[in-house]
This record gives structure tokens, C-alpha cells and sequence, in this order.
């Protein structure tokens, strides 16, 4: 896509509206703005002050490649290299799932179970994220019940890189670690209180089958077997030996996957074993005591 002819602000929302409602892009209108924005440096606030100012031709050479790339299928949140999640803002790449709505549900979970056991916990919570890619569940952790200790792994190094640099940019540096590695293989021999997750769960077959913009994010983060339950086999099964005694552990779940993960809890012999509901009533966390 070549670079837009001369316009203004809002013309030049006009424009990349309309080729994001020719690609049939969802609410093409906002976010055409947001990219607009992205690309003149500008907040939304300054883009509605000044609706008539120009833009240079390197902004329109910009702004055109950023359509091109949404209207392709590059999700909006790694062209704009940053979403919310919780309150906050977060830095996303395609090394990392882009943090959701219903990850929120582990969150709630997650704070309410270290809020019960901090009074028993005298030396503090010892918090462990397994398959952190952007960091947003440990990190939002750390920043909502900064009286704790988090541990924070991933297989991959690049995601673990952003998580780190997420870290940074929440000034959470001092309280959490790093850690590369597959699922429990970097801490060996540790024990935490609360052990949380939002592990690939969509079956491998199913994959081809996503949106197109969930399609560009890293499959790694999204391959959980050929029934989707596989990193949940090897993550209950081996979380007994990583927990304190009455140690807890939540999972983030795909909406038809209650049933039979919180089965694999109970065979593992985890006790108290619940099935949470997102906002929209779907069963999105199971959690059990061991």
C-alpha cells in the first residue's frame, strides 16, 4: 500500500476507515483513529483539537503501512506495541499472547487466595507463573499484593524478555525473577504457596480454524494437544511436589474444558477443587488445594 495522498487528521481518518471496512475490519472507524494516532505520535485528545491540521508525508507513508498491516491481519495490539490489561498497560509483540478480558477471572481468583493465606504466611506469599509470555498475570500480581514474591518462567526467551521490560516499565523489578525454562524445570527443588497459569489450551487441530488475527499470535501460547488438555495433564501432576502444604493451584481454562480439567485435579488428589465463571458465565478458572 503506497502512501496516502495530502490530508488532515480527519480526512486521513476517513481514509484508512474506509480500506479497514473494505478488509472487513470491525469497527473500522476507531480503529483507523487509534493507528492514526499511533503514527502521528499523537494522543486521541490532540487528534480531536486539531482535526484540520496536516500531516506530513512520512506520517502517511506510516499510517498507510499500519493499515496494510491490519487489514492483512496483524492484530491492532501488536501494531501499537502495547494493551490493557487489569488497569494497566502492557508492552506486546508477536512473542506473546495479547492479554484478554477473561484472564482478568484468574486474577480475581488469584488475589483472593493470596489474601487468605497471607495471614498463615508469616515470611510472606511465594508466587509462581508458569508460561508468563507478557508477564501481565505474575506482574499484575506483584502490583495488586506487592507484599509477596513472584517467580515468573517461560519456554520462550523472547517472551520472557518482554516480561521483562513489562517488569521494568511497572517498576516491579525488585520483587520478581526471571526465569527461562520448560513449565516447573527452572525451579527444581522450590516450593511456593500459589502457583497460577493461563497455559495453551486450544486443541492443535482446532487452530487453523481461529480468527485471523489470533492465528498471527504465537502458536506456542496457543497448542495445547490434541485435546487442549495436555499442558494441564503435566502441570497438575507435578504441582504437588512445587507447593507449600495447603498450597493452592489456578489454572485458566478454554470455556468447554471444566469438566474434565478439574477431573484431572481430583485425580491428583486436590481437594476443594472449584470451577469459576468469567463475566460472560463461561467456566474459565479451576483452582484445588493440595
Amino acid at each position: 500500500m503506497k502512501a496516502i495522498p495530502a490530508h488532515t487528521y480527519l480526512t486521513a481518518r476517513q481514509w484508512g476507515a474506509g480500506r479497514l471496512s473494505l478488509a472487513a475490519i470491525s469497527d473500522h472507524m476507531w480503529q483507523g483513529e487509534l493507528l492514526l494516532c499511533e503514527a502521528l505520535g499523537i494522543t486521541r485528545a490532540e487528534f480531536l483539537m486539531n482535526p484540520q491540521k496536516e500531516i506530513t508525508p512520512a506520517q502517511g507513508e506510516h499510517y498507510a503501512e499500519l493499515i496494510r498491516a491490519l487489514a492483512e491481519g496483524m492484530p491492532l495490539q501488536y501494531l501499537c506495541g502495547r494493551t490493557e490489561f487489569y488497569g494497566r498497560k502492557f508492552i506486546v509483540t508477536p512473542a506473546v499472547l495479547i492479554p484478554r478480558a477473561d484472564t482478568e477471572t484468574l486474577i480475581e481468583v488469584a488475589l483472593a487466595k493470596i489474601d487468605a493465606l497471607s495471614p498463615h504466611r508469616a515470611g510472606g506469599i511465594f508466587v509462581l507463573d508458569l508460561c508468563t509470555g507478557s508477564g501481565c498475570v505474575g506482574l499484575t500480581l506483584a502490583a495488586e499484593r506487592p507484599l509477596g514474591r513472584y517467580t515468573l518462567t517461560d519456554i520462550s526467551s523472547s517472551a520472557l524478555g518482554v516480561a521483562e521490560k513489562n517488569a521494568k516499565l511497572l517498576g516491579l523489578n525488585s520483587r520478581v525473577e526471571f526465569l527461562l525454562g520448560d513449565l516447573f524445570a527452572p525451579v527444581h527443588g522450590r516450593r511456593f504457596d500459589l502457583i497460577v497459569s493461563n497455559p495453551p489450551y486450544i486443541p492443535t487441530a482446532e487452530i487453523r480454524q481461529l480468527d485471523r488475527f489470533v492465528q498471527r499470535e504465537p502458536h506456542l501460547a496457543l497448542d495445547g494437544g490434541s485435546d487442549g488438555l495436555d499442558f494441564y495433564r503435566a502441570i497438575i501432576a507435578s504441582a504437588a511436589r512445587y507447593l507449600t502444604p495447603r498450597g493452592y493451584l489456578a489454572l485458566e481454562i478454554g470455556s468447554t474444558q471444566g469438566e474434565s480439567v478439574a477431573a484431572i485435579f481430583v485425580a491428583h488428589g486436590f481437594s476443594g477443587v472449584t470451577l469459576t465463571r468469567d463475566l460472560a458465565g463461561r467456566d474459565r478458572v479451576c483452582a484445588g488445594e493440595k
